[in-house]
């Protein structure tokens, strides 16, 4: 039987058959591509390590990819060529069981493989081609219909965080309240479970993104046509008076309201975004959320007190090119990621993710003592998985991480042979 299930060196089991394949001292941490040393046990390791993980996170579509793309930052078609054959198909059928499209073709999978690292949005499937993929094995993607998958992502019965839609008009007003009578209230802003969807998946999202677009015209336009995302109003209705429309005092009425959520901001700068390093947009927008809520400033107006949440480089941002230009919330806030999240930050982070070590906060903090290293090396982490892709940001995770990043500290020896099933519960243990 296989031993890594006790072994806390080794946080995922190594696939039976490549048990005696791989270097078990590589087993979960990065190689460097650019090494000219690599050997095809150890690209082997990596390329299995990853896959394990995917399967472990079950990832599929957007967020297997995104994830593909910044664990394999930097690899080559050299890089992938050091793997032995049947890795490199073994992982590429993977990759398109689970809904990330590559070819096969007469051409060599290593080339495929690093031609993948380099798209920026995911691939788009030609319709024969996902056919044949969904004739030979039912595919765990969004794209069978057979697949739990599509359902969840096709009709989705989980309330996320407000993704809001341009309504304007009265009769689009209420034609939206009328839709959302029988929806459950908006949950609390709290961390997701993992199989949730996470409302930062820009393949979902309203409006003309890049990945929407792909989505909606793929497989012909017809067979896996994406449905209109339905509003979600805030607790107090968005409705707006229609005495108050019809008298003319509508407008100040708003403006009354705008105001009331600018003064939560008023010499408050620890809930507004400034688009710095590891300061995160989706931390602050539950807060805007709430104060618009409070103040019962309507959601198709939320675009109008945008600007109170920022501050800094985010600020001078919005007034340079976001200002004026008829944009609906959503579009601002999706600008505004992709000018602050983009695909480069995110590699960013998971280097910094991937290289936090509980051992390099020790060397790093002589005057410290252990338990305040540990508690500085858990925030740390915390902080940082909020800048990772959409697919890593559960506590499962999380817990995953700080277990390797507390490896070979004998203090930590005991609590990381039988380590809790939780995050909180590893966090208790450790400390």
């Amino acid at each position: 039987s296989n031993t890594s299930d006790n072994d806390p060196k080794m946080p995922l089991q190594v696939p039976e058959e490549f048990e005696d394949r791989i270097d078990k001292s590589l087993w979960g941490k990065s190689i460097d591509p650019s090494k000219t040393d690599n050997t095809t046990t150890g690209v082997d390791t990596q390329i299995i390590y990853f896959q394990s993980m995917y399967e472990h996170r079950n990832e599929c579509d957007y967020d297997l990819f995104e994830a593909f793309v910044v664990d394999f930052l930097d690899w080559t078609k050299e890089t992938f060529k050091l793997a032995s054959p049947d890795v490199n198909r073994r992982f590429r059928d993977f990759l398109r069981h689970n809904g990330v499209y590559i070819a096969m073709d007469r051409s060599f999978i290593a080339t495929r493989l690093a031609e993948l690292v380099n798209e920026e949005e995911l691939p788009e499937w030609p319709p024969e081609e996902l056919q044949k993929e969904i004739g030979r094995k039912h595919m765990n993607s969004r794209w069978d219909k057979t697949s739990p998958r599509h359902a969840e992502y096709f009709q989705p019965n989980s309330v996320s965080p407000p993704i809001v839609p341009i309504v304007q008009s009265k009769a689009e007003v209420q034609s939206a309240t009328q839709m959302m009578q029988t929806r459950p209230p908006r949950s609390s802003h709290s961390r997701q479970p993992s199989n949730a969807r996470d409302p930062n998946d820009r393949s979902h999202h309203l409006g003309t993104t890049p990945m929407r677009a792909r989505f909606s015209s793929s497989a012909s336009g017809q067979q896996f046509q994406l449905p209109p995302r339905l509003p979600i109003l805030p607790r107090i209705s968005s409705e707006p008076n229609p005495e108050v429309y019809e008298t003319g005092l509508y407008e100040s009425h708003l403006t009354r309201e705008i105001i009331n959520v600018g003064k939560f901001y008023n010499n408050n700068p620890t809930i507004q975004f400034g688009g710095e390093p590891f300061d995160f947009l989706d931390t602050k927008l539950p807060i805007f959320y709430d104060n618009c809520t409070r103040c019962a400033l309507p959601v198709y107006s939320w675009h109008m007190a945008f600007s109170f949440m920022l501050k800094g480089k985010a600020r001078q941002y919005y007034y340079d090119n976001l200002f004026n230009k008829e944009l609906s919330f959503e579009q601002l806030v999706q600008r505004t990621k992709d000018r602050f999240h983009s695909l480069e930050n995110r590699q960013m982070y998971m280097r910094e993710w991937q290289s936090t070590t509980l051992r390099d906060t020790i060397t790093a903090n002589p005057d410290k003592t252990r338990l305040q290293c540990l508690d500085m090396t858990i925030d740390k982490l915390y902080l940082i998985q909020k800048g990772l892709p959409p697919g890593q940001q559960s506590e499962t995770i999380l817990r995953d991480q700080l277990l390797s990043a507390c490896q070979g500290i004998e203090e930590c020896s005991l609590a990381l042979y039988k380590p809790g099933d939780t995050y909180e519960k590893l966090c208790d243990e450790l400390r």
